[in-house]
């Protein structure tokens, strides 16, 4: 504990220096430098590991990493930084690895500030979530489905009705609503 006291000590007194090319090269998050044309400047070795690209595979390739339905909300958040709106912006998006499977990533992007309005480009720190990203959808399916017939369950049931119901106001059209109760169900169920 004593020594990071004093190792905070020191970086305030100014007498540590700091070795930033070995914090970006040693974090496992992939760190991305983007210019102000929106072209990728650096990219971390931890790509590798991550997605199967070497940075300057992926420098190299340039567009086409960020999964197509994504691409329209990471331009609009990168307008806001861009123009100044925002100086920083947390999204999901997905992204393709070397071997053409997709990864859910969380990326944390930061505007590189100028002493103008337009940033100079931004600072993206991003981060595999896509095995949470398949517990989360694992979750969303029990909690509409009945264990043990595999059918959806009240909540899907609810979901349903509201979106159907939506739908019919929405289109001005109208709404059949069937309900069956059966006797002897078990047998039924049996077979």
């Amino acid at each position: 504990m004593s020594y990071l006291v004093n190792w905070f000590r020191k970086l305030r007194r100014g007498t540590t220096s700091i070795d930033y090319k070995a914090l970006t090269e040693t974090c496992m998050d992939v760190i991305v430098q983007v210019g102000p044309d929106m072209e990728l400047v650096y990219v971390s070795p931890s790509v590798k590991a991550m997605l199967g690209w070497s940075p300057t595979e992926l420098i190299a390739r340039g567009k086409g990493l960020v999964y197509e339905e994504d691409i329209a909300q990471i331009e609009i958040n990168s307008e806001k930084l861009k123009q100044g709106d925002a100086e920083f912006h947390r999204q999901t998006f997905r992204v393709y690895a070397k071997d053409g499977s997709l990864r859910w990533m969380e990326g944390q992007a930061r505007r590189i500030n100028t002493n103008g309005r337009a940033a100079a480009g931004f600072v993206i720190s991003m981060r595999d979530i896509s095995e949470r990203k398949l517990i989360e959808e694992r979750l969303k399916t029990i909690s509409v489905t009945d264990e043990l017939t595999g059918l959806g369950n009240r909540r899907a049931f609810n979901t349903a009705l509201i979106r159907e119901w939506r739908l019919a106001l929405h289109e001005n059209t109208q709404l059949s609503f069937a309900l069956l109760d059966l006797d002897h169900f078990k047998g039924l169920n049996d077979e």
